[in-house]
């Protein structure tokens, strides 16, 4: 290939794009890493170009079904000043789209690229926006999680799905538009996290899915390509991609992120009347941001992925949406929650022995912190007495029925509080396999607005 072939792509970049073609025709002297190195910005995979071409699912399943491949470039899209769109042809067919984006300024590497069979007619991958929160909405209604019985669990984030993911500020988040219906959604969050005794950023992945009528295309691989967490977060050291999901994912596996074993995440809906049952006075006390902070940082200071708390931090947290009223939370001495009151509706379809459908309105416990875990639970009794105290039996589905607390099944304020819970979601976490062990090794933290 020539620069020549391609007006709108210059010299440079051509030569990026025919190296990734030679890529995709595994031919030895492309996928070696001396090679790579020339053309990539950085190392996107440390794990080796020969583990890429070994393990990209694609490529291999389209290998065993017709032999060997050789693939051309066809057409070029280049409209953006640095991510091109090239379709990877073999006989006149496009067989795969490479979205490529490079440096700006000369040389012009490759800093990410990704690669997704051709979209279904008339679905398009676009930037998310506060218009498509409704549409969101309902996406996530048809798309259920399954148990293994037979069971489903439904979201409803009402008017509040915007303000979820301004909560996760900053939020990379991209929509499959049908003629105007949302049919698929991925979105990707930077956050600070301390990892190994360093602080850094994560990137977590979240609100991945696409409609059950449209997931025989290729829309789930479209959609994570366009999520490119480097496009916007490249001035920070992003460690690692992850996510909480169920465990049984099979595509989070099939794009190389297996679960951490051992390591389960609980969305636990606290029962609020339960919890007021066991409400007796407490010492409420009003404390400084600067305390708050340091309970924070006592409960979850060793626990992986979380970031050290100071006034700053839990001022810009708290100020992220205006739904979220930072002097909302109770205290004691030696215990704080913050709760969020989202009145997020779940749905729970019963399977097996109870078929019954269950609503639970979830406001969640956004921030808690303890010296001891033990002094948790009088404070989430006199607060789900407070929140009871308000309810009258005719809005009883306008208040807020359940409390959602999200931690490691190893954290002691789990084994505490489960008894409580009317039922929960057991997520796992997924992520590459060089950062298994430190996660593995130690209970995470689990911020609330991330799961």
């Amino acid at each position: 290939m020539t620069a020549t072939e391609f007006e709108n792509v210059d010299h440079a970049k051509a030569g990026r794009l025919d190296w990734l073609r030679r890529v995709y025709n595994h031919e030895p002297s492309a996928v070696s890493d001396e090679e790579a190195d020339v053309h990539l910005f950085d190392r996107l995979n440390d794990f080796g170009m020969q583990h890429f071409v070994d393990n990209f699912r694609p490529l291999n399943k389209l290998r065993e079904q017709r032999g060997p491949l050789e693939f051309s470039l066809g057409n070029v899209d280049h409209r953006h000043p640095d991510v091109c769109y090239a379709e990877l042809c073999t006989a006149d067919e496009v067989v795969f789209v490479l979205r490529i984006r490079f440096e700006a300024e000369l040389p012009c590497r490759v800093k990410y690229w990704g690669s997704y069979p051709p979209l279904p007619e008339g679905v398009q991958i676009r930037p998310y926006t506060p218009a498509d929160a409704a549409g969101c909405v309902a996406l996530e209604l048809a798309c259920p999680f399954e148990s293994d019985d037979g069971g489903k669990w439904s979201l409803d984030r009402g008017e509040l799905f915007d303000e979820y993911l301004q909560l996760m500020a900053p939020v990379d988040a991209w929509v499959a538009d049908f003629g105007g219906q949302i049919v698929g959604f991925f979105s990707c969050a930077l956050r600070p996290i301390r990892l190994n005794d360093e602080d850094c950023y994560g990137a977590y992945q979240h609100h991945y899915r696409v409609h059950p009528k449209h997931r025989a295309g290729s829309i789930s691989m479209a959609i994570t390509n366009h999520v490119d967490a480097r496009r916007s977060f490249e001035n920070y050291a992003v460690p690692f991609p992850y996510s909480m999901v169920d465990p049984n994912n099979k595509h989070m596996k099939y794009m190389g992120f297996p679960p951490v074993d051992k390591v389960r995440i609980a969305r636990m809906s606290l029962s609020v009347e339960r919890l007021a049952l066991l409400a007796d006075d407490v010492a409420l006390t009003t404390p400084s941001i600067e305390r708050i902070a340091e309970l924070m940082d006592l409960t979850h200071g060793d626990r992986a992925l979380y970031p050290r708390h100071d006034r700053a931090y839990l001022d810009e947290r708290w100020s992220r949406t205006a739904t979220f009223n930072h002097n909302n939370y109770l205290s004691t001495q030696s215990a704080f929650v913050a709760l969020w009151d989202a009145q997020e509706l779940n749905i729970i379809e019963g399977s097996g022995v109870s078929e019954k459908t269950e609503v639970r309105r979830l406001s969640f416990l956004f921030d808690y912190g303890f010296t001891a875990v033990a002094e948790l639970l009088p404070l989430l009794a006199q607060l789900a007495q407070t929140l009871n105290a308000g309810k009258a039996p005719a809005s009883a589905l306008e208040s807020t029925t359940h409390l959602c607390l999200v931690c490691d099944t190893r954290a002691p304020e789990y084994a505490l509080l489960q008894r409580f819970a009317d039922d929960e979601a057991l997520l796992a976490l997924h992520t590459l396999p060089w950062i298994v062990e430190p996660l593995q090794s130690n209970v995470i933290y689990c911020d609330a607005i991330y799961c």
